[in-house]
């Protein structure tokens, strides 16, 4: 008798069950509450964080010195690959994660060398069949396809989800495949709202990783990804509510300082960086940056003229209330 062998979990089907609408739901629910407090942009803290986990995973440890230097936005001429890791993440809104450019620029800065193509249909580490290493770029291909197909009817955060699956089915590199998963997958949460890009979400898949491990074997014994979709998205929705509680504090706190701002700004008006340092006393437009704008900001108390470009020269701000 001929038994059927079954899939590999590059050619598993995709289901949607109560669960994941469920949790597709919680999280769009809780990314209305936190657009209603103002958009949270990650800093250079936050980009360090992300890469401390991102390679965590991979089994790569940075020292205290790399962090620190890391927190400041510094390079790490001696670790090129945490630099190239903290350089995508900085400019992760700017992604389009529906065009086959990112692949390129993602293998530009982390394979600078040579982009380790696989070349077998084993890697070590994997225990899961592959598909031949010679039908991955197509593959690929076709993935960028469905994306495209259906980016109008599924909600970006469960795409990403099937995003970071797929990654690792196809394994298209010969190590290190995490590294385009997770990437590609934070890209595409972004799409879901501009404070998404401040999620930080690597800690998680570094802590949970025995537990999306087994969500994946769940995923690939049954040929449908919706458990490792599932586990997925607990993790996101998770992180989305501890950033929700972020920006509540934030705004809830006092600010001596966002208070004098407001006091100088006349509601519906827009006024300059320039005009607004004249008004405060201020010679400094990053000290007002930091300690003024970006609070005020961040509590939605303020907002920019140009809030798609948050870096504009000629970025003007408006003090918010009832004329």
């Amino acid at each position: 008798m001929v038994t059927n062998s079954p899939l590999p979990p590059y050619r598993s089907a995709m289901s949607v069950n109560h669960s994941i609408l469920r949790l597709s739901s919680d999280i769009a629910y809780r990314l209305g509450r936190l657009s209603c407090l103002g958009t949270v942009e990650p800093d250079a803290s936050c980009h360090a964080e992300e890469v401390k986990f991102t390679l965590a995973c991979e089994g790569i440890t940075l020292t205290p010195s790399q962090m620190r230097a890391l927190n400041k936005g510094e390079d790490l001429p001696s670790y090129p690959l945490a630099t190239s890791l903290f350089h995508l993440y900085s400019r992760l809104g700017k992604e389009d994660p529906y065009s086959p450019s990112i692949l390129e620029r993602f293998e530009k800065a982390v394979h600078p060398d040579g982009v380790p193509m696989r070349k077998s249909s084993k890697i070590e580490g994997v225990s899961y069949p592959l598909p031949p290493y010679n039908k991955v770029r197509k593959l690929l291909e076709n993935l960028f396809e469905f994306e495209k197909k259906n980016k109008e009817v599924m909600s970006p955060v469960t795409l990403a989800c099937l995003l970071y699956f797929e990654v690792m089915a196809l394994a298209p590199y010969s190590s290190q495949n995490g590294l385009l998963a997770r990437y590609w997958f934070k890209t595409m949460l972004g799409k879901a709202g501009r404070s998404m890009d401040a999620l930080k979400i690597e800690k998680s898949l570094f802590y949970q990783k025995d537990k999306l491990a087994k969500a994946f074997e769940e995923s690939s014994a049954k040929q449908d990804n919706a458990p490792f979709v599932e586990c997925l998205l607990t993790l996101v929705l998770s992180s989305v509510n501890a950033l929700l509680k972020e920006a509540s504090q934030k705004q809830t706190a006092p600010s001596p300082l966002v208070d004098r701002l407001l006091a100088k700004m006349a509601i519906g008006r827009f006024y300059s960086a320039s005009e607004l340092c004249a008004l405060l006393g201020l010679k400094s437009r990053l000290g007002l940056q930091k300690n003024y704008l970006r609070p005020a900001l961040d509590r939605g108390k303020i907002a920019m003229s140009n809030p798609l470009c948050p870096t504009d020269r000629n970025q003007r701000y408006c003090r918010k209330g009832v004329l």
